[in-house]
């Protein structure tokens, strides 16, 4: 009972405290409710799409890709905010859930209050969550979905999987990271793949749908905008000269490193292979920085695309962790 009261104690005291660094940061660009905001491209397209399901504007002044992340600027629109303040309000509420389903998926997998009471500090206290929550951006609903997805896969509950992967992918695309997290997940590596063809079909189904998903959303929220970010030379070249792009993945990633290097020694092959559940999320790692790569050729590399990542790199540091207090026991 004692450990129980502990667990949600401590859970809720570092939410309290969590919204509370938030909202420092919350209005740091906004003059009042229904005052004026100084945006990014990104955040104006954002506020644009809440507008539009608000009635004030057409969806032609929103470009691609934007139109196709309808869910968080949908619940927005549904505050009796302005736009601005309504996307910061919905980003909130969806990186305190992400803290409570992470203290879920980490006690879930070690059974130790204190390796879960560590691993949402690592994602707590970090700049994604403490500056771009507090902006109006989508990413922080998204990766409440990608969090969900990973819980439920490895509680293999696959009909809730398929939903929050569904929602996770109409806020952004990238949650389609979480299907090769699922494949290698499933995937039984003592047979050849005859044994897997459940595997290999769920995740067909899961790819298919994906696809269909977003290819209905482009299309029910079709613009005559033309897309915004297409890979090109200029932008790479552009890119690769931005100091802030190596500065956002340092900062981005900052506490991972501490814990990496105090751990170091515990690094080894074992810790990316030594079960499916370690292989997957390697791979997720893998896809993550996939991406990170991706956006020097067609967009603004910075935190965004690393802190979708966040599950299995605080994965990885609690399972050094854990090899750490295993040595000393």
């Amino acid at each position: 009972m004692i450990k129980i009261l502990e667990l949600k104690y401590y859970k809720y005291i570092l939410s309290i405290i969590a919204i509370l660094m938030m909202l420092i940061n919350f209005d740091h660009r906004i003059d009042g409710l229904e005052g004026s905001y100084s945006s990014t491209i990104d955040e104006m397209q954002y506020i644009n799409l809440t507008d539009y399901f608000k009635g004030n504007t057409v969806i032609d002044s929103i470009r691609s890709p934007y139109n196709a992340r309808p869910l968080t600027p949908i619940i927005a629109a549904k505050l009796p905010y302005n736009s601005a303040i309504s996307l910061e309000i919905v980003s909130c509420i969806g990186q305190l859930s992400t803290i409570l389903i992470a203290f879920a998926l980490f006690f879930y997998l070690y059974k130790s209050i204190f390796l879960a009471n560590l691993g949402i500090t690592l994602i707590t206290f970090s700049y994604p969550v403490l500056f771009l929550t507090s902006i109006p951006r989508v990413d922080a609903l998204s990766l409440m979905f990608i969090w969900s997805s990973i819980y439920f896969i490895v509680k293999r509950n696959y009909f809730a999987l398929f939903i929050t992967l569904l929602l996770g992918l109409s806020a952004k695309e990238t949650a389609i990271i979480v299907i090769p997290f699922y494949f290698i997940y499933n995937y039984n590596w003592k047979y050849k793949l005859s044994g897997n063809i459940k595997t290999i079909i769920s995740t067909v189904i899961l790819v298919s749908a994906s696809l269909f998903f977003l290819i209905f959303l482009r299309n029910y929220f079709s613009t005559k905008s033309p897309y915004l970010w297409k890979p090109d030379e200029y932008t790479l070249w552009f890119n690769l000269s931005r100091f802030d792009a190596y500065l956002s993945l340092i900062i981005t990633l900052f506490q991972f490193f501490i814990i990496t290097i105090i751990n170091r020694k515990y690094i080894n092959i074992e810790l990316f292979t030594q079960d499916n559940f370690a292989k997957a999320t390697s791979i997720g790692v893998i896809s993550v920085f996939a991406i990170f790569i991706y956006s020097f050729f067609s967009a603004y590399p910075d935190g965004r695309f690393l802190w979708i990542g966040y599950p299995f790199f605080a994965i990885l540091c609690l399972e050094l962790v854990r090899k750490r207090r295993l040595s000393q026991v």
